[in-house]
C-alpha cells in the first residue's frame, strides 16, 4: 500500500482523530528532518538543549529533559504506527519528522510503499515498534546518561495505553491485538533477546479501602520530578505520588 493511501484511510477515520495529531499527508512547511538525523549525537544534543530552553528548563537535568522529549516524540509517532498495524495490517517505516517551534516532534511522514503483513505474522509486525525505537533509545541514553529502561518504559507505557484505546475499534484485527498483548507480557522477543517493554504498567487496587477502580502504575519512573518546580506523576512507581503537570 502507498503511504499516502494509508494516511488518508487513517485520517478519514473519525474515531482516530484524537490519536493522530502528527500524521501528515505531505511534507509542506518547514521544520522537517530525516528520521536518521535524530540518531546523530550532535543533532540530538542540540535539539534537546533547545527543547529544554523552550520548556523553561535551560541547563536542567539532562536525564529528565531527554525523557520528557521522548514522551512527546513517542506520542507523535507511535499512535499512527499502531493504528496502521492494528487496523490495516500495515507496517510503515518512519521517513522524516517535523520539529515544532518549541522543538517537539509534531509531524511525521512514512516511507512508501508500506508493507502489508499476513495475520500469522502479527507478532513479528508488532515487534517492529521495538526495533524501530531501539536506535533512538540508545542515542537518548548515550547523550543524557539516563538508563535505557527510562525510555523503554515511556514507550511501553504508551503501547499499553494505545492497545486499550484501539481494542474497541470495529476495524481492529484480533490477531494483531493479541500479538500486542503477548508482546507486553513476554520476557523475550521472537529472536530470543530480552523484551524491553515487558509489563510496563501494573494495575493496583484503589488507593483507599472502599474506593472503586484501580490505579495504573508505571514500572519505571520517567524522571520528570528531577526538573525544578515539578512533582511526581500520578502514575509514578515511587511511593509518594502526587498529581503531575504533563499528560502521561
Amino acid at each position: 500500500m502507498q503511504a499516502g493511501e494509508l494516511i488518508l484511510k487513517l485520517r478519514r477515520d473519525g474515531a482516530l482523530a484524537p490519536l493522530l495529531p502528527a500524521l501528515a499527508s505531505g511534507r509542506s512547511g518547514g521544520g522537517w528532518l530525516p528520521a536518521r538525523e535524530l540518531l546523530r549525537p550532535a543533532s540530538l544534543a542540540a535539539l534537546l538543549d533547545d527543547f529544554a530552553s523552550a520548556e523553561g528548563y535551560p541547563g536542567g537535568d539532562g536525564r529528565a529533559i531527554a525523557s520528557l522529549w521522548s514522551r512527546w516524540h513517542f506520542w507523535a509517532v507511535l499512535p499512527p504506527l499502531m493504528a496502521a498495524l492494528v487496523l490495516h495490517r500495515c507496517a510503515p517505516e518512519l521517513q522524516a519528522v517535523r520539529i515544532s517551534p518549541v522543538h517537539r516532534t509534531c509531524g511525521l511522514s512514512w516511507e512508501t510503499p508500506v508493507p502489508v503483513f499476513a495475520p500469522e505474522s502479527a507478532r513479528a509486525a508488532c515487534e517492529r515498534v521495538v526495533r524501530q525505537a531501539r536506535p533512538l533509545v540508545e542515542a537518548l541514553a548515550g547523550i543524557s546518561g539516563a538508563s535505557p529502561r527510562v525510555f523503554w518504559s515511556n514507550l511501553g507505557n504508551l503501547i499499553e495505553y494505545l492497545v486499550t484505546q484501539l481494542r474497541p475499534h470495529p476495524g481492529a484485527c484480533g490477531q494483531v491485538l493479541r500479538a500486542f498483548g503477548e508482546l507486553l507480557e513476554s520476557p523475550l522477543l521472537a529472536d530470543g533477546g530480552s523484551n524491553p517493554v515487558e509489563r510496563p504498567v501494573r494495575y493496583d487496587p484503589g488507593p483507599a479501602p472502599g474506593m472503586e477502580g484501580v490505579s495504573r502504575v508505571r514500572k519505571v519512573c520517567c524522571l520528570y520530578y528531577l526538573l525544578p518546580g515539578t512533582e511526581l506523576c500520578e502514575n509514578c512507581p515511587c511511593p509518594a505520588r502526587s498529581r503531575c503537570h504533563v499528560h502521561t
